[in-house]
């Protein structure tokens, strides 16, 4: 599978529509760097594009600002926050738990960690891959939402839902829900003997070389890291402030475009996954009643202009992104639209 990957990464705003989802033949490269351009604003919050294919790169633009304040512009190599783009990145840990025999995709929870019974103890791990859990999603519970600033762990937020009833039959309808990634999270840490952050550095980020991707925290010192912004009332402010802990392998990473085009070629070249587990992931999940739901492991899977894609956004307090891979099929001409 060739993937062409197209990456958005915004620090206050996300981009819709032709934009997102462009053919990165040259004329419509040109086509998004122009509605990029007018866009993203010069003084106000800024955003990068890349769009590449295969290993070429067809554009890559930083655009406004990436700190108000002080006058910094937004650079190409600026680091962002992924937001739930991170949950691809915690499938893909999940399925080298699998690879490495550690455990199943039809494992249930309770037989993983007796920690995990009760309610959904009979949830499957790729139940939450998939978001077909029916566990409540914790950033939908008051009480979790109104410790957004405190600092967690992922045992800590999955007592907010654990004793909850499921919201459905699990396995029987899809509903987006961040607990699924944070159970996961508790299970590759319990699994690998390691933290979240720590497996994610030495099972993938530092093979792949992705120097600049990583659990994100606010004490660290991290070079090139852009400010999030929001508007309240038409006026523009700093993003309100969360703990890091907070979203945990739902959507705590960092990184930049040059990184996540290093992780685009590694899927495409099967580097820490087999092809086939790859493309369970990249495909369709059948629900009980035999109907199809559009997600996936961490991706969503879809088609633009009749190519078939996966794709996944993000947002988390003053930051927006958005991922599209494309999948081209050598045999079959797309004709291009004049320009």
């Amino acid at each position: 599978m060739k993937i062409l990957g197209v990456v958005l990464m915004a620090s206050a705003l996300v981009m819709t529509g032709s934009a997102a989802a462009t053919n990165a033949a040259p004329a419509r490269t040109e086509a998004l760097a122009r509605e990029a351009d007018a866009f993203f604003k010069d003084q106000q919050p800024g955003g990068v594009v890349l769009v590449t294919q295969g290993d070429r790169v067809l554009l890559r633009r930083a655009y406004g600002m990436a700190d108000i304040e002080n006058g910094v512009a937004m650079r190409p190599d600026a680091a962002l926050r992924l937001a739930s783009v991170t949950k691809q990145f915690t499938a893909v840990a999940v399925m080298q738990l699998v690879q490495a025999g550690k455990l199943r995709l039809e494992t249930p929870l309770d037989t993983l960690d007796p920690a995990l019974a009760g309610p959904m103890g009979k949830v499957t791990v790729q139940q939450l891959l998939t978001h077909t859990s029916g566990i409540k999603n914790v950033s939908s519970i008051p009480a979790s939402r109104a410790a957004r600033r405190e600092e967690a762990d992922a045992l800590g937020l999955i007592g907010y839902f654990k004793e909850l009833p499921l919201e459905f039959a699990s396995g029987t309808r899809f509903r987006y829900s961040n607990s699924n990634y944070i159970v996961l999270t508790h299970l590759i840490q319990r699994l690998s003997g390691q933290s979240y952050a720590e497996y994610m550095q030495q099972a993938i980020f530092q093979p792949l070389g992705m120097q600049h991707t990583r659990y994100d925290t606010h004490l660290a010192i991290i070079p090139g890291r852009a400010h999030g912004y929001r508007k309240a009332q038409g006026v523009l402010q700093n993003a309100d402030f969360i703990s890091m802990t907070q979203p945990q392998g739902a959507g705590g990473l960092i990184s930049t475009v040059d990184d996540l085009a290093r992780w685009h070629q590694a899927l495409r070249d099967g580097t820490l996954v087999p092809a086939a587990l790859l493309a369970q992931a990249m495909s369709k999940t059948v629900l009980a009643d035999s109907k199809a739901s559009r997600y996936g492991f961490g991706w969503i899977i879809g088609q633009v202009q009749g190519v078939a894609d996966v794709e996944h956004g993000g947002f988390i307090n003053g930051f927006s992104s958005y991922v599209v891979q494309r999948e081209q099929r050598p045999t079959q001409h797309v004709q291009e639209p004049e320009a």
